[in-house]
């Protein structure tokens, strides 16, 4: 039987170096990649913050927010929990009732808009991770990980069946220039932007898709952002008409 079959055991052979060939090259990959966090995770833009600027963002906002009987207290630690364990809920599944509308004016600095951005509702958000910067120059830095698929499936199904590829679960997401919104129409003026290993977007790619920008803040029922820009005290001011009672229930 050897000499009659000597092609298969050399094609055996063949087959087992090609495979330890491969795990050799995932393993390096993966010991590479574990070495360099910068990779893997969105670009630090310096800004940390604290409770306090959470709270102070929540104030000046004004948001009353009760998700399955649970408000305050017993709500924010509810919140720490589902963002320590990474847990996504999906939008769709609970029903969200908003109600007593106030237009309302107010400065959030870096390190609140930050705090908010990462802690109002991390599990239903379609970003973790964020940090947003107010330079001195008027412009805003802007970084974090978007949940790819989650967003596309919420916020845009009806592309979801036209991509003709699989989606990245999430991507690491970098800006900086400057924004604009006025009467819900927003205005992006990039000098950079990248998504994961994308380093860079052309402005009019930018322009011909900015209406899906729109709908992170427009799917909210009633919110009217009337203007929203940087100051000169280098903080962003808002002028908008927003729910302070905000109801969430599971389906």
């Amino acid at each position: 039987m050897y000499t009659q079959y000597p092609h298969k055991k050399k094609k055996h052979v063949g087959l087992w170096i090609a495979l330890i060939a491969v795990v050799a090259i995932v393993a390096s990959a993966v010991i590479i990649l574990s070495s360099l966090p910068d990779f893997l995770n969105p670009k630090n833009l310096g800004i940390t913050y604290t409770e306090e600027n959470y709270q102070s963002a929540v104030n000046k906002i004004g948001l009353n927010i009760t998700f399955n009987g649970m408000t305050s207290d017993e709500l924010r630690e509810y919140t720490k929990k589902l963002k320590e364990s990474g847990e996504k809920l999906n939008i769709n599944d609970y029903t969200w009732e908003q109600s007593d509308y106030e237009r309302k004016t107010f400065t959030l600095t870096s390190e609140e808009a930050t705090a908010f951005l990462n802690e109002v509702a991390p599990a239903f958000y379609w970003f973790s991770n964020q940090q947003i910067k107010v330079g001195s120059d008027g412009k805003i830095e802007a970084s974090g990980t978007l949940y790819l698929r989650k967003a596309v499936n919420e916020l845009y199904p009806e592309l979801s069946t036209k991509i003709p590829f699989p989606l990245f679960e999430k991507v690491n997401l970098y800006s900086k220039g400057s924004i604009h919104i006025e009467n819900n129409s927003l205005t992006l003026d990039t000098d950079e932007l990248e998504a994961g290993l994308i380093n860079t977007i052309s402005p009019q790619m930018l322009e011909d898709n900015a209406g899906y920008f729109n709908k992170l803040y427009s799917c909210v029922p009633g919110l009217e952002i009337y203007s929203l820009n940087v100051n000169e005290a280098g903080e962003i001011a808002v002028d908008a008409l927003i729910p302070q009672k905000t109801i969430i229930t599971k389906k």
